[in-house]
């Protein structure tokens, strides 16, 4: 009788443990499926099922820089090429007088190029390009350039410059990296 007993007791605590096992696989399973629902399990439907994909969505970004995401130069470039010298430049003087007061701004540049060929010709042309970003950018007082927009707008004049001199390729734009500005 107590081996009878022993027996139930076994078969009963594998039938527990096999019950609870299968409580925990059909939680995860559930689990997997409501995380799946709602983090957008069908993604075709949401853009209307191209291969293009949506634009990013970021929620921190200012309007200027979601303006640039739009920019396909910006998106797909399709050759980029960081100027391996840092940038060190003496601003426009509030006042003529005094140039003590101009302040300077330190910064890398990197060109994204429309072309393999603009790579090769920037190359070539390595010290006129850095003459000419260099003088855009004595150009500007240091209060122009302290927000995001005053650098956009020196980027636009370096492009237009730089497309003015090169012949066989294209600048689209120009981004900094690294951008210190010292008033």
């Amino acid at each position: 009788m107590a081996e009878e007993q022993s027996a139930t007791e076994e078969k009963k605590g594998k039938g527990l443990i096999f019950i609870i096992v299968g409580v925990v696989v059909a939680v995860l399973i559930l689990i997997g499926v409501v995380v799946f629902l709602f983090m957008g399990g069908d993604e075709e439907s949401d853009h209307g099922g191209g291969n293009m994909p949506p634009p990013p969505q970021v929620a921190n970004l200012s309007p200027e820089q979601q303006a640039l995401l739009q920019n396909e130069a910006y998106r797909n470039p399709v050759a980029i090429m960081p100027l391996e010298k840092e940038f060190v430049i003496n601003l426009k003087s509030p006042d003529p007088e005094n140039m003590r007061s101009a302040g300077f701004a330190k910064f890398k540049a990197t060109l994204l190029l429309a072309d393999k060929n603009a790579v090769k010709e920037v190359d070539v042309k390595l010290d006129i390009v850095r003459n000419i970003i260099a003088d855009s950018t004595s150009a500007y007082l240091a209060t122009e350039l302290q927000g995001s927009q005053g650098r956009q707008k020196l980027a636009n004049a370096i492009v237009a410059s730089l497309n003015s001199v090169l012949t066989d390729g294209k600048v689209t734009a120009v981004v900094f990296p690294d951008f210190i500005l010292q008033p």
